[in-house]
């Protein structure tokens, strides 16, 4: 083999072992590691004012602890891209810039998720209120089925006593939304925690989202629980949860008279934020001279049951417990008089 050959051939097995080695030949990356995109997700919001929640605070400054920033436009609204996600770890800072009558406020304990968008109202304080000194969240655990709603509510002090203030409410998990003034709609079964600030103070409630249960009665009461002997009114009330929604005149009393004798009542809504969390309520009449037939039945008590049964739209029943009314007995004549 001649000289140029053996060098050609040396050339070629050089060439070939430098382009094994790594970061080196064409098309490499120089042995730099790889580059790591972060996951980040979206914050969106409106900043309003705590005294006044319909009201907005145009031209505040967001900050996030993670450093990105947005100035709020006319309506208050602000979207902050490229958040790093965490559950629970970012806060913002709020500073109202165009009002400077409203304080700072700051919000800790945001949970951001991978794409997604955290949607979040902030409530500033106004300077002159001072700063709360308490703040209790009612309830402060609730258990409602997928879709359904519970208000929240919160009672803010201060130091001339209870404050007309809404706090700024947030959850740091991902099963459903509250809004600006506590409501919370539960769209995925899990638990969450609520939470509601204001000033440097808040609260946190826990929340559960199961899957659709049937309406969930709470409360039922009936009042009063005895009448005289002529009879009268009694009010019928009732407390009703459900994430698919009551149907239409779906919540019910029943009253049983002494003969067993059937008759139903619907009880419309009174309170509440719909059909899905509301409280129902009505007047039921008793008269007791339909059932007296007989000097004996007019001297005796007689006992009215009384239930409530709720239906909603997916066809599902709940009947809650019975309570009695008792409607007093007329007295007996004397006998008369001589004898």
């Amino acid at each position: 083999m001649s000289l140029r050959s053996r060098l050609a051939i040396t050339a070629v097995l050089v060439v070939l072992v430098v382009s094994m080695i790594p970061g080196c030949g064409g098309g490499g990356n120089g042995g730099a590691p790889p580059i790591i995109v972060p996951d980040t997700g979206t914050i969106t919001g409106r900043v309003v004012k705590a005294d006044n929640p319909a009201a907005s605070l145009p031209g505040s400054r967001i900050t996030v602890s993670s450093g990105q920033s947005a100035v709020a436009d006319a309506q208050g609204d602000f979207t902050i891209l490229n958040v790093p996600v965490g559950a629970g770890t970012v806060t913002l800072t709020i500073e109202s810039i165009s009002d400077p009558t409203y304080s700072t406020q700051r919000v800790s304990g945001i949970g951001i998720a991978k794409d997604e968008t955290t949607a979040v109202t902030v409530a500033v304080l106004p300077i002159a209120l001072g700063q709360p000194y308490t703040i209790l969240i009612n309830p402060s655990v609730a258990a409602i089925d997928r879709n359904g709603e519970i208000q929240f509510a919160a009672t803010v002090q201060g130091a001339g006593g209870y404050l007309n203030v809404q706090p700024t409410w947030y959850l740091t998990g991902s099963i459903g939304v509250i809004d600006v003034n506590g409501k919370f709609t539960g769209l995925t079964v899990g638990t969450a925690t609520v939470v509601a600030t204001i000033g440097s103070i808040s609260d946190q409630a826990n929340v559960t989202v199961t899957a659709s249960r049937p309406p969930q009665i709470t409360t039922m009461l009936v009042n009063p629980t005895s009448l005289p002997s002529s009879g009268g009114t009694v009010t019928v009330t009732t407390a009703v949860n459900d994430g698919d929604g009551l149907k239409n005149n779906g919540v019910v009393a029943e009253i049983v008279d002494p003969l067993n004798n059937v008759t139903t009542q619907v009880l419309p809504l009174v309170s509440g934020t719909s059909t899905k969390d509301g409280t129902f309520r009505a007047n039921v009449t008793i008269d007791p001279n339909t059932i007296r037939q007989s000097q004996e039945d007019a001297t005796r008590a007689l006992t009215y049951s009384i239930r409530v049964t709720a239906e909603d739209n997916g066809g599902a029943k709940t009947t809650s417990d019975f309570q009695d009314v008792t409607v007093a007995g007329i007295d007996e004549p004397g006998p008369p008089p001589g004898l």
